[in-house]
């Protein structure tokens, strides 16, 4: 099956592809996020490859072509470095939940959240 179309979402939350046949399918943002290859060649380099934290709430602002075989994705976490090739989305839209459940159970393991922690304000008085 062939990807005719890649979109962004209305809400930029997801990628909005649609196949040869038809079908319309979408891609969360996080998850294309998470599985970056240029964010993980990068990490693999330096001390073993894992899943980045607090990404739940990233968001797509623009995504072109790449040549023939794929398009690139720009965050508004200012990651754009990575390429996803026609055959890695078609198999992302095949295998999302598997993909989803492995990133969720490496950040349990690791002891992180796919939310971003923010810290409050202390309430002492003067």
């Amino acid at each position: 099956m062939a990807i005719r179309l890649v979109t962004l979402s209305a809400e930029l939350n997801a990628l909005a592809i649609v196949l040869g046949d038809g079908a319309k399918m979408l891609l969360p943002a996080e998850l294309l996020r998470v599985y970056s290859k240029a964010e993980r060649t990068a990490r693999e380099r330096r001390e073993g490859w894992r899943f980045p934290p607090g990404k739940a709430g990233v968001r797509l602002y623009q995504v072109k072509p790449v040549g023939r075989y794929g398009v690139q994705c720009w965050f508004d976490d200012l990651h754009s470095a990575g390429i996803y090739t026609w055959p890695m989305l078609l198999d992302m839209t095949r295998r999302k939940r598997a993909y989803m459940r492995e990133y969720l159970s490496s950040l349990r393991e690791d002891g992180l959240t796919r939310h971003v922690k923010v810290a409050r304000a202390s309430r002492r008085r003067v």
